[in-house]
């Protein structure tokens, strides 16, 4: 009997080994098709209101949405820090700092726009101050403390 089935795997084993790896290679490719990561909610709209165009729809929080205070924690993330800026500071040099804090020295966090880079704001950048702000990008460290650089409007969006 051992004999039988030893000949019959040296026939069709190598059919057995092809067809486990295309059924788990189509089992994959169809998984990731058909499942949105655990931080997205694809939604197409009816076609009386669209073209039904699908739209990915992220949960913040997913995409890492930090407290100002919590920004230090996540040193190297591209991430979203959410603060109030309490003061819009212009160096000699032309380099823009959104304060989070009264004390900039000892503020777990502030943003940066360097003095190129603020022309590229045309509604100005004093527009931000006394605003709750989310800024978009990598978080850094500079002289010990977190920053995020802003070249960009795309970058800062006003909540309120």
């Amino acid at each position: 009997m051992s004999n039988y089935i030893a000949r019959g795997w040296q026939k069709f084993g190598w059919i057995i080994i092809v067809g486990i790896v295309l059924l788990g290679g189509m089992g994959w490719y169809w998984y990731s098709q058909n499942n949105a990561t655990p931080d997205q909610i694809i939604v197409t709209p009816p076609p009386a209101l669209s073209d039904s165009t699908q739209v990915t729809v992220t949960h913040s929080s997913a995409r890492g949405v930090y407290d100002y205070t919590d920004a230090p924690q996540h040193i190297g993330e591209m991430a979203q820090v959410r603060g109030m800026v309490v003061n819009v500071y212009t160096s000699k040099t032309g380099t823009v700092f959104l304060d989070f804090c009264t004390q900039y020295k000892t503020c777990p966090f502030s943003a940066v726009i360097f003095g190129d880079d603020a022309a590229k704001f045309p509604s100005g950048i004093t527009r931000y101050q006394n605003k709750i702000v989310i800024a978009s990008g990598t978080i850094q460290t500079y002289n010990g403390q977190a920053e995020m650089i802003i070249s960009n409007p795309d970058q800062i969006h006003v909540t309120s």
